[in-house]
């Protein structure tokens, strides 16, 4: 089902209702093709964050089970902690940096920071990285509040997208000046369905000379 979004423009709106069907041809003659990423882009991949998951409805092999101490000792969820205050204790005492993530359940998984209901809301987990990493990732020595603040920023943004991964929010645009998929002019990839209609609202809106 497509979400209620603020979409005016009348090709956007047709190019979203034809994710991963036919093209869409626009007034300066492009053909825009929209499909879901199949192969996905796991943000967590790309900055080496971390997730620990707590869940016991999802991820229930060993994926996003475990985590390693500073002497490299790997501890496990569920076995090793008897719940979330453990697990928080565990990450600040072998210097992580998280954030603490739950999940509402309801005709769908949409993940955020704080519980949004007692009924269908639960703990899902944890994004993190370690303290060498934020030095690393933001080339500083010494972790100042204004840092530490930078990199639970870093994992908000991961939140979002890691979302749109579990979710299969994740589309690639191509982009076209005729309908054999011949002639191609251009490519995105955009994650997250609101992102998606800013795009094609932002994009569609606009005649371009296609030379």
């Amino acid at each position: 089902m497509l979400q209620r979004v603020n979409v005016t423009n009348e090709k956007a709106l047709e190019a979203l209702q034809q994710v991963d069907g036919i093209m869409t041809q626009v007034e300066d003659g492009r053909w825009f093709l929209v499909e879901h990423d199949v192969c996905g882009s796991d943000p967590l991949e790309g900055l080496g964050v971390g997730f620990l998951s707590t869940s016991r409805r999802h991820f229930t092999d060993d994926t996003y089970k475990s985590i390693d101490n500073k002497e490299g000792e790997t501890f496990w969820v569920p076995d090793d902690f008897a719940d979330c205050d453990e697990i928080e204790d565990f990450l600040a005492r072998n210097d992580y940096i998280y954030i603490k993530v739950y999940c509402y359940d309801h005709g769908g998984l949409s993940l955020s920071r704080g519980s949004v209901c007692s009924w269908d809301s639960y703990p899902f987990g944890y994004l993190y990285l370690d303290k060498r990493q934020v030095r690393e990732i933001f080339q500083v020595k010494r972790l100042s509040k204004k840092t530490l603040e930078r990199a639970e920023k870093l994992l908000d943004g991961v939140l979002k997208e890691f979302d749109d991964y579990i979710n299969g929010a994740q589309y690639n645009i191509r982009i076209f000046s005729s309908p054999d998929m011949k002639d191609f002019i251009d490519g995105h990839f955009v994650s997250g369905y609101s992102d998606l209609c800013d795009f094609l609202e932002k994009e569609l809106s606009q005649n371009r000379e296609i030379a």
